[in-house]
């Protein structure tokens, strides 16, 4: 199995190194989260994406994946959307103002 170094980082001490596979490519891409279900400290996740076949009455998902965490790893990823997504509005915003986007 190949993989390549795709990101470094300090973080509290540590050097935190991320891996991509070169055997495989994991991206996937959703439209949103439709469902989730918390049991024993675990919660899931159920991605979806929506299909071309859809109405105005009815709008038809297909599972795209689910993933399965910690909690204690739910709230960090929370965490750290709302941290990311108050920065890129913001620059989203500065860039409007000088005329970027």
């Amino acid at each position: 199995m190949g993989e390549r170094l795709l990101l470094t980082r300090e973080e509290g001490g540590k050097t935190l190194e991320l891996y991509q596979s070169t055997d495989q490519n994991l991206e996937v891409f959703v439209d949103g989260m439709h469902g989730s279900m918390v049991a024993s400290g675990v919660i899931k996740l159920n991605w979806f994406t929506r299909r071309f076949d859809s109405s105005e009455e009815v709008e038809k998902r297909d599972l795209v994946c689910q993933t399965t965490m910690s909690l204690e790893t739910f709230f960090n990823i929370a965490d750290y959307f709302s941290k990311h997504a108050e920065k890129i509005k913001a620059d989203l915003a500065s860039d409007k103002e000088e005329g970027k986007g």
